[in-house]
């Protein structure tokens, strides 16, 4: 289904997850800054953890609705971009 839109997300326990590496501690901070912007755009914000300085698991739900829906998806297909454009950038 909506998936297919979405390389490297996946569904684990009924949230849409993903994992993102980066070079460096501050990388991943500034990814994280963008993805802040997109998500007070989007009026939704994904749980981030940041672990081992470079490593940023990604994880949507909508808390209200208790599962996934069509903004969880919208939010990672504008994640994903960033993500894109960030590696093309050169970070």
């Amino acid at each position: 289904g909506m998936l297919k839109g979405l390389p490297g997300w996946r569904v684990q326990d009924g949230r849409l997850v993903m994992n993102y590496k980066f070079g460096t501690f501050s990388e991943a901070v500034s990814f994280l800054n963008r993805i802040a912007a997109i998500a007070s755009e989007e009026q939704h914000t994904p749980d981030v953890c940041i672990e081992g300085f470079n490593n940023m698991r990604l994880s949507l739900y909508t808390y209200c609705c208790g599962g996934l829906t069509e903004n969880d998806f919208i939010l990672a297909a504008k994640i994903g971009k960033a993500y894109g454009d960030f590696e093309k950038a050169g970070r």
